[in-house]
């Protein structure tokens, strides 16, 4: 095992001419057999798929284990063999179905169930053990995917969310600078300092400073373009130009106004719903000689 100090570690991209690090654990792999433990580390990765894969076809396993992969393979075998057998004899089930047929008679050969052959039932095997060591060699190539993430993120000295993060945030400049995508929103650099002092400091957190947020300029186009944009969606267009005149007209004093039309509606069916509500009521009351005490638009 390599011991070191975290800070004296030497990672590739810095200015050194040699990593400290003689293999990385995406390189390693154990083979435990019976007495002993064998440790290899191949640093090609086309060799370790290779290995990998001749590894998962000839110990036929799906977890490390040999023979773990069998059950799976037969269980799968099966269900695809009775699902076929059944397609195949869609018609012949349903005639026996309403064909009515004592305990000492046998249906005659033109109902008789029709099975695959041995030579379909071993290509299903064959298929069935294929996609059983595919998803197995996944598997393992996701997990050293993630271990290539972890040390990425350990060199630049952060977690892995802090990795992704900052990566698509400079993925976003960097497309927004080139001009290949519009920026989101044109949030101001103050903007972004007071953002992130908030969040750096949770202890400053106040509603003041958050109505101060929600006030600016930049924040307020982002708020406003989300509105129209799934106002404009719930009608199937991506744009006023798409809908008639009147409607475009109607559509832009309400998103001056700031409602929404599916606010708009929902208001109207409360209404509805509410006003024949009391009316049922009110002929409840009156059906049982009393008078109601309520205005039908209370509730509203």
């Amino acid at each position: 095992m390599i011991a070191m100090e975290y800070d004296n570690i030497k990672m590739d991209n810095q200015t050194t001419s040699k990593c400290s690090f003689p293999f990385f654990a995406w390189q390693c792999i154990t083979l435990q057999i019976k007495g002993r433990c064998v440790d290899l580390v191949i640093k090609d990765d086309n060799a370790m798929n290779l290995f990998l894969r001749f590894l998962v076809q000839a110990l036929n396993t799906m977890d490390g284990h040999q023979d773990s992969a069998q059950f799976f393979i037969d269980a799968a075998t099966i269900n695809e063999i009775e699902r076929r057998e059944r397609k195949l004899n869609k018609r012949v089930l349903k005639i026996r179905k309403v064909t009515p047929l004592a305990d000492d008679e046998e249906y005659d050969d033109s109902l008789e169930l029709k099975r695959l052959h041995d030579y379909e039932q071993r290509t299903i095997k064959e298929d069935m053990a294929k996609e059983i060591y595919r998803q197995t060699m996944f598997k393992y190539l996701l997990m050293r995917v993630r271990s290539k993430i972890a040390y990425h993120a350990f060199q630049k000295r952060m977690t892995i969310n802090e990795l992704i993060i900052s990566q698509i945030y400079s993925s976003y400049k960097t497309l927004t600078r080139s001009g290949s995508i519009q920026p989101i929103a044109p949030y101001s650099k103050r903007l972004m300092r007071d953002f992130d002092r908030l969040i750096d400091s949770p202890n400053a957190l106040s509603l003041n400073s958050l109505l101060e947020l929600a006030r600016d300029p930049g924040v307020q186009k982002r708020k406003g373009d989300i509105y129209r944009r799934k106002e404009l969606a719930r009608l199937g267009v991506s744009s006023l130009s798409e809908l008639p005149r009147a409607e475009q007209a109607e559509l832009r004093g309400l998103f001056e106004k700031n409602i929404g039309i599916h606010y708009r509606q929902s208001i109207e069916e409360k209404s509805d719903n509410m006003r024949s509500k009391h009316s049922e009521q009110s002929a409840k009351i009156k059906s049982m000689g009393k008078k109601p005490n309520f205005s039908v638009f209370e509730c509203v």
